[in-house]
């Protein structure tokens, strides 16, 4: 016969196949898939020996991940051109795992199918290596000739509760034994069944996985789509055949069944239990002698599936959660100088974080609320003309204020703002406000920005399903004035006032700094715990009935008519002090000080005016009288 002769007989094996393989279903039910993809490759091998062609990829690719059946991509088309598989289309079916199975028999390799690390070491040399595909190959077996048996020892711990989205999760798993000769384990059988279905929830398998796989110390040997299952009185069985999982001669190794979850789970089939078992006589292999027995373990909580028994749920993703927080640069409670005639903008309202807890998520809006504070007697229309949102630099979104906003809520739309799984966003608030000529909006009126989630967001995760939110974020109050000054922390300290047994007492001081703004303000020199027009008034924390209050008020600033001067645009410090001092003979109260208003005016015999803003932040510690 001529070599065109047998190439033509070759070609026509290929249509005979191929016809088997799309013959009428009643047929189809009885061939061996597995049979007919090992003839195929074995007819490509002989159609490329016969035409004289060999295939090859370049030297030097590099194969970086391991490949299965059902990988797909690059490195799959560039493994079908190296072991010469046409078409190179790409995906890893049969016929690829049988170049593969072929090639690694040339290479001393364990013939499995698997691209693990040996088979890619073996792609990767520097030299093109030139394979004609041929016939999947026989593993390698070193104890040819021996009997021996597979020991099923004991079952394995597992996942019983899955979430959408999880891939590779061990749902039953077996501690297998080779006894006397090296074991190829050959097919296994695995059957799924809802055995708890919630109400109106699916029982239908594809609605809760996408693919089941098996996995024999750490290598997938084989994996199929959750569509390929065999469907039967609600049973969702697979038949894994062709496999070639080698456990060597007296050696223990670990077979688990893993399952991939589908990307979305209804909230109606969440609480559903599927019950997973490799069923009596479900796992087929063949010793050293080539002979072929199957094997099982009874165990688990046995319902009307047999053998080897394990349940799991798979739910959405309720851990998930978007936690706000206030930021470290938050600002401290402020006075913003404001103007008569010009709007005042990018002042600064409110720092915070979100946190995305157990999941990517995307947030698309997020409220913040604009309150006035007690005493105010302007509108939020009336001081606020626009409020932005900022990531870092980037503008987000920004609102014009009107009269849909006069209750206070301003709502970030349209934001598409992703934040991977546990990574933390830090958000920004910036307003602009009105000038108080133009606008209701008095001398000392005050305001202060919040996000929380008392207000509704709108925050979803991957899958599409929303993810709740918890957590708040307060801005300090913003005082705002024409005319006005601003206050500062600049240090504080406490020492004992008196060496006395019998009394005890501290000296308390706080130093702070005044900057004035508008015009030149005035304070008067002197300080009090009570309410007051003028000076400094300040409150003692943990107050002792009966013990001896005094202090002093003094400044580096020039004093004009008993006041202190701080001229406009200019900054000057000050420093109160205050002594504590208890007549009774015990040292076990605990005091401190802090500020509680700083009084000034425009001129010195003007009427003074109260500035409260972020004033109980600064204040000494507690600390016991000595």
């Amino acid at each position: 016969m001529t070599k065109t002769t047998k190439l033509f007989a070759v070609v026509a094996a290929v249509a005979i196949v191929l016809g088997l393989v799309f013959a009428p279903v009643a047929k189809a039910q009885t061939t061996d898939i597995a049979a007919l993809n090992a003839m195929i490759a074995q007819l490509q091998a002989q159609i490329a020996q016969l035409s004289g062609s060999t295939v090859s990829t370049p030297a030097g690719y590099v194969y970086s991940t391991d490949l299965t059946v059902g990988s797909r991509g690059a490195d799959v088309s560039a493994l079908q051109a190296k072991l010469g598989v046409t078409p190179a289309t790409g995906y890893f079916g049969a016929i690829t795992k049988a170049a593969v199975q072929a090639y690694q028999a040339t290479k001393g390799i364990s013939a499995t199918g698997y691209v693990g690390p040996l088979t890619r070491a073996a792609l990767n040399v520097a030299a093109p290596v030139v394979v004609t595909p041929g016939t999947p190959t026989t593993p390698v077996v070193t104890t040819s000739g021996e009997e021996g048996s597979l020991d099923i020892n004991d079952t394995l711990s597992v996942d019983s509760s899955i979430e959408e989205g999880d891939e590779d999760v061990q749902v039953l798993g077996l501690e297998v034994e080779a006894k006397d000769s090296d074991i190829v384990i050959s097919r296994i059988d695995v059957d799924f069944k809802a055995t708890t279905v919630a109400t109106g929830a699916s029982d239908r398998l594809t609605r809760y996985i996408d693919s089941v796989a098996l996995v024999l110390d750490g290598k997938t040997i084989d994996t199929m789509d959750a569509s390929e299952a065999d469907e039967d009185s609600d049973v969702y069985s697979f038949r894994f055949t062709g496999l070639s999982g080698v456990v060597k001669a007296d050696e223990v190794a670990e077979l688990f069944v893993e399952v991939t979850a589908v990307e979305n789970v209804d909230g109606d089939d969440e609480g559903t239990t599927w019950t997973v078992a490799i069923p009596v006589s479900g796992i087929r292999a063949v010793d050293g002698a080539g002979i072929s027995d199957t094997y099982s373990k009874v165990a688990g909580s046995q319902t009307d599936l047999e053998g080897t028994v394990e349940t799991f749920d798979v739910a959405g993703l309720s851990g998930e959660d978007l936690v706000v927080s206030e930021a470290t640069s938050n600002p401290d409670a402020q006075s913003i100088e404001v103007d008569e005639s010009d709007d005042t903008t990018d002042v600064t309202a409110l720092v915070f974080k979100l946190k995305a807890n157990d999941g990517d998520m995307v947030v698309n809006e997020i409220p913040v609320v604009i309150a006035t504070t007690s005493g105010a007697t302007s509108t939020i229309t009336g001081m606020f003309k626009k409020v932005y949102l900022y990531d870092g630099s980037d503008l987000l979104d920004s609102v014009t204020i009107a009269s849909a906003n006069a209750s206070g809520e301003v709502l970030f739309e349209d934001l598409d703002l992703s934040i991977d799984e546990d990574d933390t966003v830090t958000l920004t608030v910036k307003v602009d406000l009105n000038d108080t000529d133009d606008a209701t909006f008095a001398n000392g009126d005050a305001a202060e920005v919040s996000v929380g989630v008392s207000n509704d967001f709108d925050v979803e995760n991957v899958q599409g399903d929303v993810v709740s939110v918890s957590g708040s974020a307060n801005g300090e109050t913003m005082t705002f004035y024409v005319n006005g000054i601003s206050v500062k922390e600049v240090s504080t300290s406490v020492v004992a006032s008196n060496d006395s047994e019998t009394v005890f007492g501290n000296e308390y001081t706080i130093k702070f700094s005044v900057t004035s703004f508008g015009e030149d303000a005035y304070i008067l020199k002197g300080a009090t715990t009570t309410a007051t027009s003028t000076g400094v008034q300040f409150a003692i924390v943990n107050p002792i009935s009966g013990s001896t209050v005094s202090s002093d008020l003094s400044s580096d600033a020039d004093l004009t008519g008993g006041s202190y001067l701080v001229q406009e645009g200019q900054t000057e410090t000050f420093t109160l002090k205050v002594t504590v001092e208890n007549g009774a003979t015990s040292s076990t109260n605990y005091v401190g000080v802090k500020l509680a208003e700083v009084n000034f005016s425009d001129a010195v015999t003007s009427a003074a005016t109260s500035y409260v803003a972020g004033l109980n932040d600064i204040d000494t510690e507690v600390s016991r009288l000595k």
